[in-house]
């Protein structure tokens, strides 16, 4: 039979920016989102604390964020830096139990407390950089009871979430002729389900690209995965973990009408 459901909600987002010297801007900003439940058609699941005859209808998921930060201009405006601290709540989380795959949980509220750097500019005459760097905390703080997942998980990590990660590449750019980049990409270890019964371990991958700019044509040779390193980016749940690509290579060109 056909279903319908109607969802609504109200979206701010309000920031302010104040800059006290020419050079470093200081901001503050507040957000919040929120993801309607779908797939009511499609998908049969029980669900903790939903209990009618109506088990796929959930409550939409929320988002809410705050943060501080500078941003800031060095070297003549050559290099540029961000610092920011943030927390980011998510409340109404729908998160699937690994013991029994066809049930899912409102976990409550999700929050995740953190501070992240990234450095973007000109080192010298055609060499630029591009990094980022977080260090978050990403905890479960309210739950609603689950007999299906064997424990409580307040106070568990979130899955999916890693407490470091960044990456630094550095590049040769000039306007035309050869150029290259090469870096690294960090992700810290990350737990797979809500129970925090297995984590993906952390891992380090080095990606690199080469080409030639032409006045009309540019030839690119992206390679990813350079040391051809096994790892475990992402999964769904224990019994669905996701490798890694292999080393793998792609080559493109490019035209300038």
């Amino acid at each position: 039979p056909l279903r319908r459901r109607t969802t609504a909600a109200l979206n701010p987002r309000l920031g302010v920016v104040w800059s006290p010297l020419a050079a470093h801007s200081f901001y503050a900003s507040y957000s919040k989102n929120f993801i309607p439940s779908g797939g009511a058609d499609t998908i049969s699941l029980s669900t903790a604390g939903n209990t009618g005859s109506n088990v796929n209808a959930l409550d939409p998921q929320f988002s809410r964020q705050l943060e501080f930060g500078v941003k800031s201009d060095w070297f003549d405006k050559r290099i540029s830096t961000t610092l920011a601290v943030f927390q980011l709540d998510l409340y109404n989380r729908r998160t699937q139990v690994s013991a029994s795959p066809d049930l899912f949980v409102l976990t409550g509220l999700e929050r995740n407390r953190g501070i992240e750097l990234s450095v973007n500019g000109q080192l010298a005459t055609d060499w630029f950089i591009r990094s980022g760097f977080s260090v978050q905390n990403a905890r479960i703080v309210e739950a609603k009871s689950c007999a299906a997942c064997g424990a409580s998980v307040q106070g568990k990590r979130s899955a999916g979430v890693s407490s470091a990660n960044g990456s630094v590449f550095v590049g040769y750019a000039p306007v035309q002729g050869f150029f290259a980049e090469a870096g690294v990409i960090y992700e810290g270890s990350r737990y797979v389900d809500v129970a925090n019964r297995l984590d993906l371990p952390a891992y380090t991958r080095w990606d690199a690209k080469a080409g030639y700019r032409f006045p009309k044509v540019e030839l690119t040779l992206a390679v990813t995965n350079l040391s051809n390193r096994s790892y475990y980016p992402t999964s769904t749940g224990l019994s669905q973990i996701m490798p890694g690509a292999p080393r793998s290579a792609l080559l493109s060109a490019a035209y300038k009408f």
